[in-house]
């Protein structure tokens, strides 16, 4: 049986009185899916001394579609119902052989009828075909046991009001546009906002200012693109080619010019080498802000992902770079020789 899709709004009024025995959580907006599960521990288990009989979670990279089963049979304590959270899942990545396991899990769950199951997929984690059309054949199999709840990307009118109350609780004051600025700048993505806003609030009030202003976003915020070349940066450091390659899809999808691509990823690569080799000479992270005139958040910044690398690895990276950048002035709107760069990884 296809059970009808969820709102976050409304699994969250739900919630109270679930009428579901199983629920799973796919969309865009991760943000609010980790509110949900915190709503939904505190409203099924008000009594935290209880919590460690009635709120079981799983993480998927260290547990099987057995001890899933396992979770679901004791009973609740002191209360009508058992919370079982699974996060981790991607289902992107397993067999075909290995999701069927875990949906086959799931039909424990009509014998367990005391349990309120909760899947939470990351945004980049389930292949949800093309909705409400065409769903894929796992968004089904997963809709014949669970009633789907899909978390999307707020409005600007709710974005900005929820901007404008984070930066309150670090006690700066500030107005709808500038909120609006910030949205426009960094995107819309409520984990990204909701670091970017506390790096601008740190920036105020270190400066002995109380309000936002256009300058101290600019100043302390990294920009949408920017967390895009980082996250495609990072991938490559980290030789996760289907995540590079994911992240470099979505700049295709969104019409990236390549050599700007390549140059931004060259000039990441080109800083933390730099930060890299003067960690390795010894100075501080004041020092590296002061030799390459980088902003003391930026420089914290490039310093944290730096540290772990080494100059070999990233020296590696820039010849791939320099290589691609060759291959780029034969064909300047082909995306090819940056693919070829993670394949080479």
């Amino acid at each position: 049986m296809e059970r009808p899709f969820l709102s976050g709004d409304s699994f969250l009024k739900e919630i109270k009185s679930p009428s579901q025995n199983g629920y799973f959580f796919f969309g865009e907006e991760d943000y609010l899916k980790r509110h949900a599960l915190h709503l939904a521990e505190a409203t099924l288990c008000p009594d935290e001394s209880l919590r460690f009989f009635n709120v079981l979670k799983l993480n998927a990279l260290d547990s099987t579609p057995k001890q899933l089963m396992e979770a679901l049979m004791p009973f609740p304590v002191q209360e009508e119902k058992k919370l079982v959270i699974v996060t981790g899942l991607n289902f992107n990545s397993l067999k075909a052989s290995e999701i069927a396991e875990w949906i086959e899990a799931l039909d424990y769950l009509k014998e367990y009828d005391y349990n309120l199951l909760i899947l939470s997929f990351a945004s980049d984690a389930l292949n949800e075909g093309f909705l409400p059309q065409k769903p894929s054949s796992v968004f089904l199999s997963l809709q014949e046991a669970l009633t789907p709840v899909q978390f999307n990307y707020g409005s600007r009118s709710r974005l900005i009001a929820w901007i404008g109350k984070h930066f309150s609780s670090y006690g700066v004051s500030s107005s709808p546009e500038l909120c609006g600025f910030l949205l426009d700048y960094c995107g819309s993505d409520m984990y990204n906002l909701s670091s970017e806003i506390e790096k601008v609030s740190y920036y105020i009030l270190a400066h002995n200012q109380s309000a936002v202003t256009e300058e101290a976003i600019v100043a302390a915020a990294l920009p949408i693109t920017a967390h895009e070349t980082f996250a495609f940066a990072n991938a490559i450091l980290e030789r996760k080619q289907d995540k590079a390659l994911d992240v470099l899809s979505h700049m295709i999808f969104q019409r990236e010019d390549p050599i700007h691509i390549l140059s931004e990823i060259s000039t990441i690569f080109q800083d933390l080498l730099h930060v890299r080799l003067l960690l390795d000479d010894g100075l501080s992270p004041v020092d590296i802000s002061s030799v390459l005139k980088f902003h003391e958040y930026k420089a914290k910044l490039y310093i944290r992902y730096a540290s772990p690398l080494t100059r070999a690895a990233l020296s590696k990276v820039l010849s791939l770079c320099t290589e691609a950048d060759l291959s780029l002035k034969n064909n300047p709107k082909s995306y090819e020789p940056i693919e070829k760069l993670v394949c080479a990884l």
